[in-house]
């Protein structure tokens, strides 16, 4: 995939930016065990090209640009275990290694019932990740940006109770209660 772009604020200031990059993701999933669907998987992500820079007209000193490839990989697990015909459990864990040498895992789980054929009841788990990016740790104008090389990874944990109601085929009402919390927030070194 290919991100190319010139912003310009006001007359003399252009941030141009432009990033390449590739990615694959492969699921092997079975049934093979009793009401068990299993899931394996593998992602990976290349930015091999990450580029952005501050052009100005009005003086040469003001010109550069920062360049911030990097790269993830991703493996996963989930067994949705259905416990009855109307009551289904997931479970799930997910590991990446990312570009900066830090490696997360963040469990996942569910619980669905389907009480009728047009009313379910959900209560869910998960966790989650997200590093700087670019812009985040590395991009500096010399007007209102500051770059951060310091900053971490993003965690959030997150638990959900919800309820799906379809009135018709094409209108559904659903109530949620949701609850997250910030594990470990963006912060400095």
């Amino acid at each position: 995939m290919r991100y190319a772009s010139i912003l310009q604020y006001g007359v003399p200031l252009q941030f141009p930016a432009s990033g390449n990059w590739w990615g694959t993701e492969w699921r092997l999933a079975t049934t093979r065990f009793d009401r068990h669907r299993v899931i394996l998987g593998l992602e990976f992500q290349d930015n091999f090209m990450v580029e952005q820079g501050v052009q100005s007209a009005a003086s040469a000193a003001n010109l550069f640009e920062i360049e911030t490839p990097s790269h993830r990989l991703g493996v996963f697990f989930q067994d949705e275990w259905r416990l009855r015909p109307t009551l289904t459990a997931t479970l799930g864990l997910r590991g990446d290694h990312n570009a900066d040498g830090s490696t997360t895992l963040n469990p996942r789980a569910a619980l669905v019932w389907r009480a009728t054929d047009r009313t379910t009841f959900k209560a869910l788990y998960g966790g989650a990740h997200r590093l700087p990016n670019a812009s985040e740790s590395a991009y500096e104008d010399g007007v209102a940006s500051v770059a951060n090389p310091s900053l971490r990874n993003e965690r959030i944990k997150a638990a959900e109770l919800v309820g799906d109601h379809r009135i018709t085929n094409n209108f559904i009402v659903r109530g949620s209660i949701y609850r997250w919390t910030l594990a470990e927030l963006i912060a400095l070194g």
